[in-house]
C-alpha cells in the first residue's frame, strides 16, 4: 500500500502541498511512515472529482452497488490480518482488539448492509400514495 499519496479522481497523486505527516505507534514512539499534509488546493480537486464521480455512479444499478460492497466485504477478509496490524501500529492497540473491533466488526457491518438491500422495500403503494 501506498501512504504518501492521495488517492484522487481513481489514481494516487502527490498532494499539491509536497508536505507530510509522520505517523507514529504510541506504544514504542517508533515512525512508522507518512501521510501526505493535503491542503485546500488538494481537497478541492477531491470534491470536483467525488462530484465528477457522482454523476455516473449514481446511476449505478442496486446490483452493481450490491456488487463492490461484496468486492470491499471480500478485501477486507482477505487482508484482515495485514489491516490489523496496521492499525494496531498506528493505534497501539493489542492485535486482537484491532482484528475484532476494528476489522472484522466493519466486514459484519458491509455484509449486514448488502443482506438488508436486497430484500429492502425502497418504494411501496399505500392506500392513496406512493412511498419512495
Amino acid at each position: 500500500m501506498n501512504f504518501e499519496k492521495l488517492y484522487i479522481n481513481g489514481e494516487y497523486v502527490d498532494s499539491t502541498s509536497g508536505k507530510f505527516i509522520e505517523v507514529e505507534n504510541p506504544a514504542t514512539n517508533e515512525i512508522i511512515g507518512r501521510v501526505p499534509r493535503g491542503n485546500t488546493e488538494d481537497v478541492e480537486k477531491a470534491a470536483i472529482a467525488a462530484k465528477e464521480a457522482f454523476k455516473t455512479f449514481s446511476q449505478t444499478s442496486l446490483d452493481e452497488r450490491v456488487e463492490i460492497m461484496e468486492k470491499f466485504a471480500d478485501y477486507l477478509k482477505e487482508n484482515l490480518d495485514e489491516i490489523a496490524e496496521l492499525i494496531t501500529k498506528e493505534l497501539g492497540s493489542p492485535i486482537e482488539f484491532s482484528k475484532k473491533t476494528h476489522v472484522q466488526s466493519q466486514i459484519d457491518r458491509v455484509e449486514k448492509y448488502i443482506e438488508i438491500v436486497k430484500d429492502y422495500e425502497f418504494s411501496r403503494r399505500d392506500a392513496s400514495a406512493l412511498i419512495v
